[in-house]
């Protein structure tokens, strides 16, 4: 699936080429890491090389309540 939109700026569709890639680069071996349960090291490592962990998506775009709340 290659979902562009018209508002986006040039990072934004670098970004979204980018985690595209890496997410059919891990496809690949979706179904060894299900059966075994593990992520490999490579993999994790490819995903933090990205800057991946700990990314929030808004709830509005059809991602999850956030993981903590920041009170000042």
């Amino acid at each position: 699936m290659n979902t562009e939109f018209p508002w986006w700026t040039d990072a934004q569709r670098t970004l979204a080429g980018e985690a595209r890639r890496l997410a059919s680069t891990l496809a690949l071996r979706s179904l060894a890491v299900y059966a075994s349960r593990e992520l490999p090291r490579d993999a994790l490592s490819e995903i933090a090389r990205h800057r991946y962990f700990g990314t929030v998506i808004p709830k509005k775009h059809g991602g999850s309540a956030p993981m903590f709340e920041l009170r000042l």
